[in-house]
């Protein structure tokens, strides 16, 4: 038993712990520990509890990042192909931490390191602060060959899909672009080019991403860097390829996939390509190229089992030279959004055709007759605008010039009975039911919501991009895909455990786990200081994405002397 003894020497009292035990039968003392004056003691006690620093860390979501990103082999599969110079980090090492920071927080290479060190991966790989600057992180992308990044990414896919089990029965399919700040003049990246951004940046060059996701949570299975101003039906022709071979090389036949995509790539060769490839599909056709579907009377149409709200009309039609099932759908909460879409766009264009008359009616203007019919073209320019906005220009001169215009109330009627709320739907998969082939294509909004993820700022997004060079902006591009995979994973994995959350809450309950470090001064005013590191305080929910994770195995060790161990 331990017990405080004080002990008087030159007058002064000092104290000391001591363990007694009896050895051969006498009481004797086995272990003695000096602790000081009183006031020492006193200071001690004191500095224990009043830390000099106080550090804090985002720990949950870089940690559970890290620990997924190995698990499917994001720095193996580079360093497989990129080895190892003799000294440093090896190009994996650089290319996984940029995953993560995608998934996390993303940021420029420039201000890659204050991200790093306000994080644990700065625990995790620990490394000088030179190695993180924009420099080396280019020189690691540098050494990465353009034309070894299929084999790469395959690489990945295929461990996560064998790690995980992933379903690759169904998969959607798209493309989108993203707009960079690469100068006009700039020769070294033809991937970035002018076209129709999907975000409105006309004026910007623009790179191209097409994605093949499964509808199990949205993993990305293949992913292909395109030209900012491919259009869809090309773009799905360079693509299809790679989704066949990574397919093969994930241990699927072909045949048993179905993959789903838009009318936007809808052409009679890429049908030609889907038939030689075997594998199945579910499209979508032009509704204003289809008059004789759009006519069908309401009493055609049938409620779909299972799917609240919409009824559809099934038929056969020699569709691309081919014979195949289509099924019209007619849906209440597709008609309630385009609803919606079309007020915003009648405001738009009743304020434009106003401005025209108020412009007529001043007499300030300039325009001729010739000019006049163009602008009132353009007001009318969205879709659906010419029928529903009828307008006669009348005179010949500037002082005569008059313009009329109506909304067509039985324009709209028509629009709404006939094709409002409706879509045309086709397959190959002639055996399967309607509620099959209406959900799977409904199922579109799994790509589409992959690519909303992309262009999140805050968490697995695709810009910011500060890469000129071709090469570049492909390895770029490959470990925002890997961001995308292991943020989707995560949530998979937390949705497989009965956590009903979204991929962006997943990974802010993680980020909201923090690791704070404690600096405390030596015991006795000399040597190391004492330091202590402690997780902040879970929530239920916390806790259960931690032990999901396995984090304990990244989690800080208490301090660094035994005596300070479970403070």
């Amino acid at each position: 038993m331990a017990s405080l003894v004080r002990k008087i020497k030159d007058g002064r009292p000092y104290w000391y712990v001591v363990e007694s035990a009896r050895v051969n039968g006498r009481p004797r003392i086995v272990r003695q520990r000096y602790l000081g004056t009183p006031e020492a003691i006193e200071a001690a006690f004191d500095a224990a509890f009043e830390p000099e620093t106080i550090e804090e860390v985002e720990f949950g979501a870089s940690a559970a990042m890290w620990q997924l990103a190995g698990r499917v082999g994001v720095g193996v599969a580079v360093d497989a192909a990129v080895p190892k110079r003799r000294q440093g980090l090896s190009v994996g090492a650089y290319l996984q931490a940029a995953a993560v920071n995608r998934a996390v927080a993303p940021t420029s290479k420039r201000g890659f390191c204050r991200w790093y060190e306000a994080s644990v991966l700065s625990r995790i790989l620990p490394a000088p602060q030179e190695a993180w600057s924009s420099q080396r992180f280019w020189d690691a992308m540098d050494r990465v060959p353009q034309a070894a990044l299929e084999a790469i990414e395959q690489a990945m896919i295929t461990r996560a899909v064998g790690e995980f089990g992933v379903d690759r029965d169904a998969l959607v399919y798209d493309a989108t672009n993203f707009h960079t700040y690469i100068a006009t003049t700039n020769p070294r990246a033809p991937v970035a080019q002018r076209g129709h951004a999907k975000n409105g940046r006309h004026d910007l060059r623009l790179v191209g991403l097409a994605l093949a996701c499964s509808t199990d949570h949205q993993i990305p299975l293949a992913s292909l860097m395109v030209p900012g101003n491919t259009a869809d039906v090309r773009g799905f022709e360079q693509a299809l390829p790679r989704l066949v071979r990574r397919l093969e090389a994930v241990g699927v036949e072909p045949a048993s996939v179905t993959v789903v995509f838009d009318k936007g790539n809808n052409s009679q060769a890429n049908f030609s390509r889907v038939a030689a490839a075997g594998i199945g599909f579910v499209g979508s056709l032009v509704p204003s190229q289809h008059a004789a579907l759009l006519a069908v009377g309401d009493s055609e149409f049938s409620p779909v089992e299972g799917i609240e709200g919409v009824a559809a009309y099934r038929t056969t039609r020699h569709v691309f030279d081919q014979s195949r099932t289509v099924v019209v759908t007619r849906s209440d909460a597709f008609l309630a959004k385009q609803l919606v879409g079309l007020a915003q766009t009648r405001a738009r264009v009743e304020a434009q055709l106003a401005e025209l008359d108020r412009l007529l009616a001043g007499g300030r203007h300039r325009m001729d007759r010739a000019a006049l019919e163009a602008r009132v073209a353009e007001a009318r320019s969205p879709r659906w605008m010419r029928e529903l906005y009828p307008c006669e220009v009348s005179g010949g001169t500037r002082s005569d010039l008059a313009l009329s215009w109506r909304f067509d109330e039985d324009a709209f009627a028509l629009l709404r009975q006939r094709e409002l709320g409706k879509r045309i739907v086709f397959t190959d998969r002639d055996t399967w039911t309607t509620p099959d082939i209406v959900a799977a294509y409904r199922s579109q909004w799994e790509v589409e919501a992959a690519f909303r993820q992309l262009k999140d700022p805050d968490h697995a997004a695709f810009r910011p991009i500060y890469h000129w060079t071709e090469q570049k902006i492909h390895v770029h591009g490959h470990y925002c895909v890997a961001a995308l995979l292991i943020l989707n994973l995560a949530w998979r994995q937390a949705r497989h455990a009965g956590l009903e959350l979204s991929p962006t809450e997943v990974i802010e309950a993680l980020g909201a786990i923090r690791e704070v470090t404690l600096l405390y001064p030596p015991a006795k005013g000399k040597g190391r200081p004492r330091v202590l590191r402690k997780l902040t305080r879970m929530d239920q929910t916390q806790r259960a994405l931690f032990e999901l994770f396995e984090l304990d195995a990244f989690a800080p060790r208490v301090g660094n002397t035994g005596k300070w161990r479970g403070f």
